[in-house]
This record gives C-alpha cells, sequence and structure tokens, in this order.
C-alpha cells in the first residue's frame, strides 16, 4: 500500500479539534477529518502495509464476510499525495508524465485512525478515516468530495 498509486473517493471531509494533555498542558490542534474509500487495493498491497490485515481478511470464512473493522492503525509520520482525475484536472496538468512527479495535493503527518474492510460482490471495499494537522490548505479535499481521486500513501 505504500508507494503504490490507487483509486478512490474522498466521501467526507470536516474540520475538528484534538485536545493533548502533554506535561499537564492542554493543547490544541487542529485537524481535517477525511474519509477516504477505495476497491482498488489489492491484498499484497495491504500485506506489504500490515501482513496480520491482509491474513485476517483471507482468512474469514464463509466468503463473502460482512465488513471487519481493524480500528486505529497506529502509523506514524505517513504522507498522502492526491491527484484528481477529472477532466479540469487534467488540464491544468502538463503531460501524463507529470502525473506521478507532481501532486495535487499532498499532506504530511496523517494518521490512519480507522480502517473499516466491507466486501462487496466478493471484492474488499477499504474505508480509511484519516486525520490531517491543518498546516496546509485543504481546498483540494473540499473541491474533490464526492469525487474520484487517485491517492498513495508514503512514509516520511
Amino acid at each position: 500500500m505504500l508507494n503504490e498509486m490507487f483509486e478512490g473517493i474522498i466521501t467526507s471531509v470536516s474540520a475538528g479539534m484534538n485536545t493533548k494533555k502533554i506535561d499537564g498542558v492542554k493543547t490544541k490542534e487542529g485537524v481535517y477529518r477525511l474519509k477516504l474509500e477505495s476497491n482498488d487495493i489489492d491484498y499484497d498491497s495491504v500485506a506489504k502495509f500490515n501482513s496480520s490485515i491482509s491474513s485476517t481478511l483471507l482468512n474469514i470464512q464463509p466468503m463473502p464476510f460482512r465488513a471487519v473493522n481493524f480500528g486505529d492503525q497506529t502509523v506514524m509520520n505517513l504522507d498522502i499525495y492526491f491527484w484528481g482525475v477529472e477532466e479540469e484536472d487534467d488540464q491544468n496538468r502538463g503531460t501524463y508524465k507529470d502525473l506521478e512527479a507532481r501532486p495535487d495535493a499532498q499532506f504530511k503527518r496523517i494518521k490512519i485512525k480507522n480502517l473499516t474492510v466491507n466486501n462487496k460482490v466478493n471484492i474488499p471495499h477499504y474505508i480509511f478515516t484519516l486525520e490531517i494537522p491543518m498546516e496546509t490548505d485543504a481546498k483540494f479535499l473540499f473541491s474533490h468530495l464526492k469525487s474520484t481521486v487517485n491517492f498513495k500513501f508514503d512514509k516520511a
């Protein structure tokens, strides 16, 4: 799943605050909460990311399963890159060779707060709930809400 491009849909975006207590002092951090869904991810990619998730999905009986909630994936310092796939996104881009080189949006230090896998017609459907720090502009997320995007996770 890391360093591989997949297709998905941004189904919801919201803004919120996380409160942390560090050395007895409460600090607040602004975050964007994002739901990203994809059925483009295969078992091999998931196995590279987390082998226990992949083996659980492959060993569930009886098939098809309804849904499995894997909860918080405590992977720190993950980056995510987004590319729009609509026609207007293509017009803003030089060539398809530029696609991988220059993402339309990039977010650092994201957290996978929840990973749920549904089964739709024997195809796993991954639902990521991500938290993105409010360090960068989220215009891309809101402008591509309910539309198809390409995305790639990367270790920072």
